[in-house]
């Protein structure tokens, strides 16, 4: 895997190896000094409870073309979409979050499924997305060991 930065000199996306992600490099269409490390763990951020399966997972993700690849508990990708970040930056528990969207289809009359998590993605998913895979993978392993998700949209790779 490798991490990516944009320049602030000139705005160039940078690509460095995964050991890079605690140091500096400067850009070399510029010259401008990076920091490799300017992503926020999800720990520093500000997240959203979401439940965990008790064991694996899979990737739920239906725009990739795996056949429901079983993801072992505690690895996998986070795909968090800004809708998801919006509704939950007002509804951060998943109790209140569940009742708004049950009361909804219910004052509407409707049945149907909502979306109140993000997607759990095999690494083809998270490719296809083009997500930046450290950010997402951290994500996930955030995920699985605290039950929470950061509450911003996952960035991508470009």
């Amino acid at each position: 895997m490798s991490i990516a930065v944009k320049c602030p000199g000139c705005g160039a996306t940078l690509r460095a190896p995964d050991g890079f992600a605690a140091k500096k490099g400067r850009c070399p269409k510029c010259n401008t000094l990076n920091d490799l490390s300017a992503v926020p763990k999800p720990e520093e951020l500000q997240c959203f409870e979401c439940s965990r399966p008790s064991g694996d997972g899979r990737c739920s993700d239906n725009a990739c073309p795996c056949p429901e690849v079983v993801i072992p508990r505690g690895t996998g990708y986070l795909h968090i979409d800004q809708q998801i970040v919006e509704f939950r930056r007002r509804y951060p528990s998943e109790e209140a979050a569940r009742k708004v969207m049950e009361d909804k289809f219910r004052s509407l009359g409707i049945g149907g499924s909502y979306r109140l998590a993000p997607i759990l993605v095999c690494e083809q998913g998270a490719k296809l997305r083009k997500l930046d895979l450290r950010v997402a993978a951290a994500d996930a392993k955030y995920w699985w060991d605290t039950g929470k998700v950061p509450l911003r949209a996952t960035p991508t790779g470009s």
